[in-house]
């Protein structure tokens, strides 16, 4: 049987309630079953009161559109409130002035952030928001056993910086939580779930898509059955007959299931001439100060090339057959905590190039 992870969520929380001891739990969405007695047990991590404080939210407070994003919505709000992390009870109601969600804030100094590799969690290496929650929470489950942490929880943010997607991921040491299995009864969910036997799908072989042109690829990838999944294009062209495929997961010639999602790179066909230098503008919309970093490929770090005052200009050179990536750091915008350059929550401006000496100059602004 599948549940859902709202009411796994709200389970939980009730459970608590009548517990008397625990303020607040999540499932870590394992369970197992056993046969003397006969019964199913969920595993759940559980929060004390000192370390925990419930609220109602307004709704609107989440601008929550799926699963996922009641997940970020609770944590930004909690960020915006003086607490390290908040997540939902997936309770909610309405007494006449809207309706509000339920939500547990975590006070500070309870639990650690960490930016995940999402393989790292078993979510694969595609767009992770297509992975449904509860494999987020089993693989952070299994993430805190593996590197000696009792519990742990997505906040359901995830990033690519460059190198793959990860996910933010709040861990708890031991005395920060506790980990329980619960009985389903105990719950309000089924005790015993029979095994269902599922038939196997038909397979098919993965077709080599590298080398054709991406409108190509889509119908390759319809033909053999299967399904596009993440396309990663950092050119900025959209047309994709001007498109082509240099890299594809999983490999050509893997045997999968019939409807497997095939995610694919690309790149233009006939590349373009690069950038000499980029003259750079601060036209802030509120007037404010950026600082500016600029990444080179030969070296694989940022460099930093200091503030640019709001109405000032700055010029960067870039060197031919190097990758480019610059941005300016806001230090003003909500959530940028610690002013990095790799931190999405702290850039105002985002481009990047090919270096390209006999290239032309581009003129960008920082609105």
């Amino acid at each position: 049987m599948i549940l859902d992870i709202g009411g796994r969520f709200r389970a939980a929380n009730d459970w608590c309630v009548k517990s008397g001891t625990y303020k607040a739990g999540w499932p870590n969405c394992h369970e197992a079953k056993y046969s003397n007695p006969q019964r199913t047990v969920y595993g759940h991590f559980l929060l004390k009161h000192d370390v925990v404080e419930w609220r109602d939210v307004p709704a609107s407070e989440y601008n929550a559109k799926d699963i996922r994003t009641r997940f970020t919505g609770a944590h930004d709000y909690a960020l915006k409130h003086g607490f390290q992390h908040g997540f939902p009870n997936f309770h909610e109601a309405n007494y006449g002035k809207g309706v509000v969600y339920g939500t547990f804030l975590i006070k500070k100094g309870t639990c650690e952030w960490r930016d995940v590799p999402a393989k790292e969690l078993g979510l694969g290496t595609g767009d992770p928001s297509k992975i449904p929650m509860e494999q987020w929470f089993r693989g952070a489950s299994d993430y805190a056993a593996q590197h000696g942490y009792v519990a742990a929880m997505p906040n359901g943010h995830f990033a690519n910086y460059g190198k793959g997607y990860v996910c933010g991921v709040f861990l708890f040491p031991n005395g920060k939580a506790e980990w329980k299995d619960i009985r389903g009864r105990e719950l309000g969910l089924p005790d015993f779930v029979p095994e269902i036997l599922v038939p196997l799908k038909p397979k098919t072989t993965v077709p080599n898509l590298v080398g054709l042109l991406s409108s190509q690829a889509s119908q390759a990838i319809m033909a053999a059955k299967l399904r596009t999944g993440y396309v990663l294009n950092v050119t900025g062209e959209i047309r994709s007959d001007l498109l082509r495929v240099k890299g594809q997961d999983p490999t050509a010639g893997t045997s999968v299931d019939e409807g497997t999602f095939v995610n694919y790179s690309v790149e233009l066909a006939q590349q373009q001439q690069g950038v000499k230098s980029v003259l750079l503008v601060n036209r802030h919309q509120q007037g404010r100060s950026v600082e500016v970093f600029l990444w080179d490929s030969a070296l694989g770090n940022w460099s930093n090339k200091g503030m640019l005052n709001f109405g000032a200009s700055t010029t960067l050179s870039l060197v031919s057959g190097r990758l480019y990536q610059v941005v300016a750091v806001d230090r003003g915008l909500i959530n940028c905590t610690n002013g990095q350059p790799d931190n999405v929550n702290c850039q105002r401006f985002l481009w990047g190039a090919r270096g390209d000496s006999s290239g032309v100059q581009v003129s960008l602004n920082v609105l």
